[in-house]
């Protein structure tokens, strides 16, 4: 790209822009099993309150949970106009045939409701325990790659379709059936080669705020700019969806730690900072009450306040104690080819270092590329809750572990390797 510029006009590396996607807003529901009557009625609370998406984790290893896609059909049915998706979809134990035909057909039966989360699977040794195959991390990475090319042509192929491929096949397969709509692939990505992977073949990225704080999300959203921009594609091509979790109580000055109000404005700076259109709750504690202020009222907050910033008029009043956003750890740092845990099959937060400041609007877009510039100086006490957080965040991690080693679900040199991941 001569004078290192994008197809969009923006010189490569700058500041993320507003896509101008409209906003949406969902909640990751937990799926219990225990508990499964509780689920269908969250799904119909989100649904009454306004809210657009639910997501529902896929950790078929674990037996306390109800199984995703069965969880996914009955809430279509339970449910009648918001969306569903896999948030995202084990595809080491969801074969890429298979699971184009369950998303089509699911599509069909909801009237066009289903978007399809993707992910390349983490949790290696309960993988195969479970029947799959035993990958490493680059060679589930490439079989991700091949279930999105398997997936699309069953979709949109207009004759028997064969596909080469080491991991996932088509051997002369009738394709079909259509989706109601054009169904979005959604991929939750991290680390260099999956962030390639989104920018060349998804329709959407889906970041985890305990995996990629808002300000490590700064910086793989223009990572996944010039990736795009490299294979031939526009950057605003992929949805940004975005994994949050935080206190409706706080006051504290953290990332989605106030009142509502608060979050609206943290939202809205996202969308018009760094292109995030869709927000999915990740509620702890009565779950209730959280989608109902989040639909009631972070969501039409911060529907207006984009609004207002879009159409040129002032945007309401930031709160006094703005800070501004800071810096996160470099690209080169991730290792490449090494994936990101999904969602570990808990209800609650994941784990990943807080958010000690958070985003301030910066209205002249020229000052955007400042997103991921050098950090911010902090206190001490806010590095203290931040510690505490984390280390609470790991404790319930290896509480887990733990518990699926005692079940015989866990193999204990897999929870010691996760183990030593986290310290």
């Amino acid at each position: 790209m001569p004078g290192g510029r994008r197809r969009d006009g923006r010189a490569k590396g700058a500041g993320m822009p507003d896509y101008g996607h409209e906003l949406a807003f969902g909640v990751f529901l937990p799926n219990p099993a225990s508990q499964a009557g509780m689920v269908v009625r969250l799904a119909q609370l989100a649904e009454q309150r306004g809210l657009d998406l639910i997501g529902v984790q896929d950790h078929p290893y674990n037996p306390d949970l109800l199984d995703t896609w069965t969880l996914l059909a009955h809430l279509a049915g339970a449910t009648e106009m918001i969306r569903l998706f896999p948030d995202v979809a084990c595809v080491p134990l969801r074969p890429a045939a298979m699971l184009a035909r369950s998303a089509a057909s699911l599509d069909l039966l909801s009237q066009g409701r289903v978007e399809l989360g993707l992910g390349a699977g983490y949790f290696l040794d309960p993988i195969a325990g479970m029947g799959g195959p035993r990958l490493t991390r680059g060679e589930a990475v490439d079989a991700l790659e091949e279930a999105i090319g398997v997936i699309r042509a069953l979709w949109t192929s207009d004759d028997p379709v064969t596909l080469p491929g080491r991991f996932h096949h088509l051997d002369g397969p009738a394709p079909g059936p259509r989706p109601a709509h054009d169904i979005g692939i959604w991929v939750g990505s991290y680390q260099p080669r999956m962030l390639s992977l989104t920018a060349r073949l998804a329709d959407g990225w889906v970041p985890s705020q305990g995996y990629a704080s808002p300000e490590r999300a700064a910086q793989l959203n223009v990572r996944i700019d010039d990736l795009a921009a490299e294979a031939g594609r526009v950057p605003s091509d992929i949805r940004r969806i975005y994994n949050v979790n935080g206190r409706f109580a706080g006051s504290g000055n953290g990332f989605l730690d106030r009142p509502p109000a608060v979050w609206a404005e943290q939202l809205a700076e996202l969308a018009l900072l760094q292109g995030f259109s869709t927000f999915v709750i990740g509620a702890s504690g009565d779950i209730a009450a959280a989608v109902s202020a989040f639909a009631d009222e972070v969501a039409p907050d911060a529907r207006e306040r984009v609004q207002t910033e879009r159409s040129g008029r002032p945007a309401p009043a930031a709160p006094a104690d703005s800070i501004e956003l800071s810096g996160g750890p470099a690209i080169g740092e991730v290792d490449d080819g090494e994936g990101v845990a999904e969602r570990d099959g808990r209800w609650g937060e994941a784990g990943g270092l807080p958010v000690a400041d958070r985003p301030r609007l910066i209205r002249h877009r020229a000052a955007a590329a400042a997103v991921a510039g050098p950090a911010a100086g902090r206190d001490n006490h806010r590095n203290l809750v931040a510690i505490h957080d984390h280390l609470r965040s790991e404790l319930e991690h290896i509480l887990q572990a733990v518990q699926q080693v005692a079940a015989g679900e866990l193999d204990p040199r897999a929870a010691r390797s996760l183990i030593n991941r986290m310290t």
